[in-house]
């Protein structure tokens, strides 16, 4: 239980107990106040009837026998009528009580069915915060995650004719990911010359303005899944094979060209089994990317007749490294 609610449960206690207290010296005070009445209407009465038996006495001598003898009549059946109006008197103090007492009681029957409607409100909306919070929780460790787990950068030949960027995309969720699609934007860094490092200061992705760029969409990707995808748009392979142009004779080390890194940047957006659309944004870089080069993978028959075999070389990809940048991952967003 919180301290604001154990706050509440204190000031509700004092609330009803001082309301209680209160309603219980009303009720005796309005009580008291009643008995005060009959015992001032018995006194009057009392008065009254010793004076009765003087006031006769006066009447018999100035009036005669007849008259003394009628109002002794009547002194003799006052005392039995005050008596009759005492008794109606207390009784209607009773029920007055009485309506009083249960006025109070349904006040607070009904500040008590108040309470009452509370608690069970604010329960209704805790378990239903709870449920809530169990379903967001189930989808949290079932829903898909997907992001660019790696880059490599390829030549394409020894002269750099095919130029190219895999981008290996992983889903490392319990479920699928209904589809996925990748826009991404490829820059050219220059390089410190006393750390060879990538002059670049940490990126924000989610502030670069991709909406020129067309995503390109795959179709579903499994969970535990990767699926490597080409990461460069036209443009961009013109734009590598321009500034890393290699002659047939190689390159020196004091190239030009190689006092330049590179970088691409951008983001893989997804939809969930559950109909969420996230997005995971990314940024890879490599600084002097290293000439093609190859390596021998195995041999296979070139001539049925001959016997002869042929070596099968490939190219050693470029392993693009993360370079420091604020990005986003698996943020969901409105469709």
């Amino acid at each position: 239980m919180s301290k604001i609610n154990w706050v509440g449960a204190v000031l509700l206690g004092l609330i009803v107990w001082v309301g209680g207290d209160a309603s219980w010296r009303y009720f005796s005070a309005y009580q008291q106040n009643q008995a005060d009445e009959r015992i001032s209407v018995s006194s009057d009465n009392s008065s009254t009837g010793q004076h009765g038996g003087n006031s006769c006495g006066t009447i018999m001598d100035d009036s005669g026998f007849f008259d003394w003898l009628v109002c002794f009549g009547e002194e003799v059946t006052a005392p039995s009528e005050v008596k009759q109006g005492q008794y109606d008197l207390k009784a209607q103090q009773d029920m007055a009580s009485w309506a009083l007492g249960m006025l109070i009681t349904t006040v607070w029957l009904t500040f008590i069915t108040l309470l009452g409607v509370l608690f069970v409100w604010r329960t209704l909306i805790a378990t239903r915060q709870t449920v809530s919070a169990t379903k967001e929780v189930g989808r949290d460790q079932s829903r898909a995650y997907v992001h660019a787990d790696s880059a490599e950068l390829t030549w394409g030949g020894h002269m750099a004719q095919h130029p190219g960027v895999e981008i290996t995309i992983l889903n490392t969720g319990q479920t699928p990911a209904k589809w996925f699609s990748l826009v991404s934007k490829l820059e050219f860094v220059e390089l410190d010359p006393l750390k060879h490092t990538l002059i670049n200061k940490q990126m924000i992705v989610s502030e670069i303005n991709f909406e020129k760029l067309d995503p390109t969409t795959w179709s579903a990707l499994g969970a535990q899944k990767s699926l490597t995808v080409p990461g460069l748009r036209d443009d961009d392979y013109v734009a590598i094979k321009e500034r890393y142009a290699i002659s047939s004779k190689g390159r020196s080390l004091d190239d030009p060209a190689l006092e330049c890194g590179l970088q691409i940047f951008g983001y893989v957006e997804y939809e969930t089994i559950f109909g969420e659309i996230c997005r995971s944004e990314f940024c890879f870089g490599v600084r002097r990317p290293p000439n093609y080069e190859i390596r021998f993978v195995g041999q296979e028959q070139d001539d049925p007749i001959s016997g002869l075999n042929r070596d099968i070389k490939q190219e050693i990809p470029i392993k693009m490294q993360r370079i420091p940048a604020k990005a986003k991952t698996y943020q969901k967003r409105e469709k």
